[in-house]
């Protein structure tokens, strides 16, 4: 797995979207959670409708990262894809957590 976190950082720093969006649907869980994580580190704005249907990934982690990686891009576009998803979320914290961001992404529209 350790060999497959480090391409993801490789393909993010070299912006190579079309192979990094793979990640987004691999087998793998804590893959996803990178892919999120290096689309965030690397502000890769191209990949944010990515982040939103990671939003509806079945692993809370997955959704949780989906949701930092979107507040890092800052982009106030998302926050009705936020509201929809924090709607449909079963575990508070997470609610709470996209709850939030979407306050932060409203200051910044």
């Amino acid at each position: 797995m350790f060999d497959k976190i480090k391409k993801i950082d490789k393909l993010a720093k070299k912006n190579d979207t079309e192979k990094l969006e793979k990640f987004l649907y691999d087998k793998d869980p804590a893959l996803r959670v990178e892919f999120c994580k290096a689309v965030a580190a690397n502000r890769i704005e191209a990949l944010q409708g990515s982040l939103v249907i990671a939003l509806r990934d079945g692993e809370t982690p997955v959704r949780r990262a989906a949701v930092e990686a979107l507040q890092v891009l800052g982009d106030s576009n998302v926050i009705e894809h936020l509201r929809r998803a924090m709607n449909a979320e079963k575990d508070e914290s997470l609610k709470e957590f996209m709850h939030d961001v979407m306050q932060k992404l409203s200051h910044h529209a």
